[in-house]
Parts: C-alpha cells; sequence; structure tokens
C-alpha cells in the first residue's frame, strides 16, 4: 500500500501503551453511565468485578488499565484492543501524531491524520474520525475501525442492573457477549442495586436531546454489490430496521439474500427501468418491469409488494408527471418519494459523509423542533454504503426518542 511509506514502524508500541498503571477517570463517560455499577468511578470502586470490555470469548487483558469510554454514545476503545490480534499491526508517523492500522488478513487499512480529526481507509474514503486521549494513552472509534478492519462489534446494556459492556471479535467468537457477561454478574448480585439516596437528575445541555422523536427510514437499492454482508452486519450492528428495493434480476439471482432480510424484519419494495420517449410510455415500462419483479417475488417468497422506488437517474420531469404518476398508481403500486435528497446514486462520485450529512441534518434541522416526523432516504450500494449508514446510526442511536423503522405503504402514502 502507497500510503504505508509515509509511516514507520513502531517496534515498541505496547511499551508506550502499557509502560504504567493508570487509574481510570470517572468523568469521561457520558453522564447516563454515573449511576452504573461498572463504568467510570464505580468500575474502580468494585475492581472491575463486572468486566465492561471484551475482546473475543474473554475480557480484554489490560481492561483495569484502559477500560470502555463511551464519549456521545461513541464506544472508544485503546487501540491495543485491536493490535493485540496478530495480524494487525500498528505504525506511527517519524514528524507527527498520525498513525495507521492495517489488518494483513485482507489488507484493510485505516490512516489517522489526528489533527485534522480524518481518517483514510484502503477503499479510498474519508472518515471524519476524532482520536481521543483517555487514561493518558490513544482511544479510538470503536465501531468504525471495527468495520473498516473486519471486525464485529457487540453492545450489552441493562440500566436496570447498571451493567454496560461491548466487545470485538473477529466473528468467530464461541459465546455472544450476554453468555460472557452473565455470570460476573451473577458472582457480583450485591452490586445489581438501586441508588440510594437516589441520584439527582443531570441537567440537559445537549440542545438536540429536546428535538421531537424521529422515524428515519432508509431504502436501499442495489443489492447486486459485492459486499452486501458488510452493509447488512451495519445494520445488524446497529439493530437497523430498513427497506430494500429489489429488481427482477435482484430477486433471481440473490434470492438467498432477498429472504434474509425479509426474514430479519426488513421490508421489500420493487423496482425497475422506465423506457421510452414519453411519460405513458416509461410508465408502462415501469409497471411491466415491476410486475416482472414481483412475479420473480411470488415465486421466491410467495408473496408479493405495492410499494416501488424509481430508478435512480430518471428525469425530474418524468418523475413529477401527472400523467406518469396516474398509470403507476392506477396498476396498484404506491411510489416512494423520500424527503432526503442524498444525492447518492450509481454515478455518486462523492464521499460517504456527504450523504449522511444530509440525512442528518435533515433528523435535526428539517421539522419544527417539536414536530415528530418521519426521515425517509433512498439510497444505492456502494463501498460508502457502510459508512454513511453508521454515521447516521450513530447519531439515531444516541438519542432515544429516535428510531429506525422499516417502510411500510401507510409511510409512502403519507409523504
Amino acid at each position: 500500500m502507497r500510503k504505508s511509506v509515509r509511516f514507520l514502524a513502531f517496534f515498541c508500541a505496547f511499551t508506550l501503551l502499557f509502560s504504567s498503571f493508570l487509574m481510570p477517570r470517572a468523568s469521561e463517560s457520558d453522564a447516563k453511565f454515573a449511576s452504573y455499577v461498572n463504568m467510570g468511578q464505580n468500575a474502580v470502586n468494585n475492581s472491575f468485578a463486572i468486566p465492561n470490555l471484551f475482546r473475543q470469548d474473554g475480557v480484554y487483558s489490560n481492561q483495569q488499565r484502559f477500560p470502555l469510554v463511551v464519549r456521545n454514545g461513541v464506544e472508544y476503545v485503546p487501540l491495543s484492543m485491536f493490535i493485540l490480534y496478530s495480524y494487525v499491526e500498528v505504525n506511527y508517523s517519524k514528524t507527527t501524531d498520525n498513525f495507521f492500522l492495517v489488518n494483513n488478513r485482507n489488507n484493510h487499512y485505516i490512516s489517522f491524520n489526528v489533527a485534522e480529526e480524518v481518517a483514510s481507509t484502503y477503499d479510498g474514503d474519508l472518515l471524519k474520525i476524532p482520536v481521543e486521549i483517555f487514561n493518558k494513552t490513544r482511544y479510538i472509534p470503536a465501531r468504525t475501525v471495527a468495520l473498516v478492519l473486519g471486525f464485529s462489534c457487540e453492545t450489552y446494556d441493562d440500566p436496570e442492573k447498571g451493567v454496560y459492556a461491548f466487545r470485538i471479535s473477529d466473528g468467530k467468537s464461541k459465546y455472544t457477549l450476554s453468555q460472557l457477561v452473565t455470570p460476573f454478574i451473577e458472582e457480583n448480585a450485591s452490586l445489581i442495586k438501586p441508588p440510594s439516596p437516589p441520584e439527582p437528575p443531570v441537567k440537559q445541555e445537549d440542545p438536540l436531546e429536546d428535538i421531537a422523536s424521529r422515524r428515519v427510514a432508509i431504502c436501499y437499492s442495489n443489492i447486486a454489490y459485492g459486499d452486501m454482508n458488510t452493509v447488512v452486519r451495519v445494520l445488524d450492528g446497529y439493530g437497523i430496521k430498513a427497506s430494500f428495493s429489489l429488481t427482477k434480476e435482484d430477486i433471481l439471482h440473490r434470492g438467498d439474500l432477498v429472504r434474509r432480510l425479509y426474514v430479519s424484519g426488513h421490508s421489500l419494495l420493487v423496482t425497475a427501468p422506465a423506457d421510452g420517449t414519453t411519460p405513458r410510455e416509461c410508465a408502462e415500462s415501469f409497471v411491466m418491469g415491476l410486475e416482472e419483479a414481483n412475479d420473480a417475488l411470488f415465486k421466491r417468497m410467495k408473496r408479493k409488494t405495492r410499494m416501488c422506488t424509481l430508478p435512480f437517474g430518471m428525469a425530474k420531469e418524468t418523475a413529477e408527471n401527472k400523467e406518469f404518476l396516474s398509470v403507476v398508481e392506477n396498476a396498484g403500486y404506491v411510489i416512494l418519494k423520500p424527503n432526503v435528497e442524498t444525492g447518492d446514486g450509481p454515478a455518486f462520485a462523492g464521499g460517504a459523509y456527504s450523504v449522511s450529512a444530509k440525512v442528518k441534518n435533515k433528523i435535526v434541522d428539517g421539522f419544527e423542533k417539536d414536530e415528530k416526523a418521519t426521515v425517509t432516504a433512498h439510497v444505492w450500494c456502494s463501498d460508502k454504503t457502510q459508512y454513511y449508514t453508521a454515521d447516521v446510526a450513530n447519531l439515531v442511536v444516541k438519542y432515544k426518542q429516535h428510531k429506525f423503522c422499516a417502510m411500510n405503504e401507510a409511510m409512502l402514502i403519507g409523504s
């Protein structure tokens, strides 16, 4: 990799990371964890009896020195969580704080420009990623780095018990995170009790906390994309329910994936080309293609759908033409008309964050502050999709009033 020549292998990375015993600071995680028995100062006071950081099927070996930190809803972990994999290397710049992580098994890498809070990846994307200093060592956003390098993340969060845990694995672990945490909880049942007296409520300082609830509904097209497993893994990792628009070819050639998406709770739409020289010809061609896609869907899944998406790149004057819309609607179809223009599509050449920024702006500023609303977007699966999906998810999961949802006919009619 050409970028690697700018970096010097730093043979004593572990020596620097573990050179002294460091007491974690309780104030580094979000305020919601003040009452959790295994986070912040409570974890220190309880000698980390219930671990908060796991790697593979065990407790992270240095979690007492470098425990999990959750800042603004983002899980941060020390570099060694990744470096401890024998096939993951870290290289440092000779002249700056910049560094470079590479997974030698798949040649996936991520290069950090620390001062600019920007990272570049093996597939040519630029990500906005801060590198934090916690407990006097470097911490990195776990989910994003894991996604780039090809690792899996898992979260355990039980507010009633006051237990939070996070795990990074290579996807081949024998146990779930819940199975790993439960024995520690049972052994330390005396720690699991409500605080007395009750903690005073934390003052809300984040203006986004007061925004009314948002339903975020994203529809993905182009499941023929070669790395759909990564896209689906991101959705699963964040617990996202979404929608997928399918062509006849998608259904016939990727039937197993279509079934997996449907069983996982995602909703299915259909789409097709719209060829012709007039709006009516385009509409009739489009409807014929939708019928063919639905026939294929029925053969595979024994079901059909009335929901559809227009083909990417359709001229606006055709998409909004009354005759075109009348032909499609009279055939019984309901068209998705997203309220976010992401600019995404087969010819999109921009960065991943330009897509997620538009969705996030709609969530935050697209409606009146006290107005409950639904945010809808139609995107094209590519090597950027995993990144902008994760970026939007980090905002949505941070605020409990927001949620992802799969599309349905009522949503499309209401839009």
